[in-house]
């Protein structure tokens, strides 16, 4: 699952060198379209466009957007961006610089690194290289976002000390909840603030896209008023345990094809199964949908049989 930049370093088939005036307009609409389809929710436009996306531009505006004149002569063909400054989403800063075809008619989207380096992704490489890079950078998120939450945490037990045995009325409610605001912004999340009511005790903490992370602790005494904090055990409220986000991300990713493998395999003895349990009038619910299978009773071997 790990998305290595390299692989798009090689022109992988040969580019055309000249474009057809019969198959020009063919080959122009299907850039405009597969341009639509990977630049959707992962480029931006820093100069050249009033929109610094192109999520609600229609196809047909795609020239005015980008320019995309058509030249040849060169080591291939290909439409050009002269009109704007255009990057990747996520990841590594990718410059586009245009689009070429391939023999096999697939169209070859054209970006350039701060090197001078060109990359070439076929047909949707790019759309799949930016999922899969948006998703290494949530869990990056994360990982500064816990991080972040066990600072903020052991900061927020610090600005209690002074108030402890005191009242937590509005006033003192409101202090608090500013110098944990000003922490928070400090290292940039969004927010933070204690929360008191019916379902418990605690510390909220936000980081970017709304990402929340929660301690639970008891911090006021049955009278309101402040104490130490506690957890629920009456120990030291600990810290949550950091990872590296990103390495066990990619690690997680490593077993995609072991479970694909595996899930084709269990998938036949479920229907085999299905057969023979079907012709004597069982249908066991845990196996009744093969799109979802709860493989969590079938490890343990519980299969309830009712026909």
């Amino acid at each position: 699952m790990k998305n290595n930049l390299k692989q798009y370093k090689t022109i992988k088939t040969n580019l055309l060198k000249e474009w057809s005036e019969k198959d020009f307009e063919r080959i122009n609409k299907h850039i405009l379209y597969m341009l639509k389809t990977n630049f959707t929710h992962n480029i931006t436009i820093e100069h050249g466009h009033d929109e610094n996306t192109i999520d609600y531009t229609s196809e047909h505006r795609l020239g005015e957007v980008f320019g995309l004149p058509y030249t040849s002569g060169g080591d291939f063909a290909g439409v050009w961006n002269t009109n704007t400054q255009t990057v990747t989403k996520y990841g590594v800063r990718l410059y586009f610089r245009g689009v070429a075809v391939a023999e096999d008619l697939k169209t070859v989207l054209l970006f350039e690194d701060k090197q001078q380096q060109y990359y070439y992704f076929y047909d949707y490489d790019f759309i799949t290289y930016q999922e899969q890079e948006r998703r290494t950078q949530k869990a990056k998120e994360w990982g500064e976002l816990v991080k972040n939450a066990n600072i903020i945490k052991n900061k927020c037990i610090e600005i209690l000390k002074p108030y402890e045995g005191k009242p937590y009325g509005e006033k003192t409610a409101q202090k608090i909840g500013e110098e944990l605001r000003g922490v928070a912004v400090g290292l940039g999340l969004s927010s933070a603030w204690l929360d008191s009511s019916k379902y418990g005790q605690g510390l909220k903490v936000y980081g970017k896209n709304n990402k929340e992370k929660r301690f639970y602790f008891n911090f006021l005494n049955d009278e309101n008023k402040i104490t130490t904090p506690t957890d629920h055990k009456g120990e030291a409220v600990a810290d949550v345990e950091e990872f590296n986000t990103v390495a066990e991300f990619e690690k997680a990713g490593e077993f995609v094809d072991k479970m694909k493998k595996k899930a084709g395999e269990l998938l036949k003895l479920i229907e085999e199964f299905k057969t023979h349990a079907s012709r004597a009038n069982y249908y066991p619910k845990e196996t009744q949908s093969t799109y979802s299978v709860d493989l969590e009773n079938l490890s343990r071997g519980r299969i309830s049989w009712e026909g």
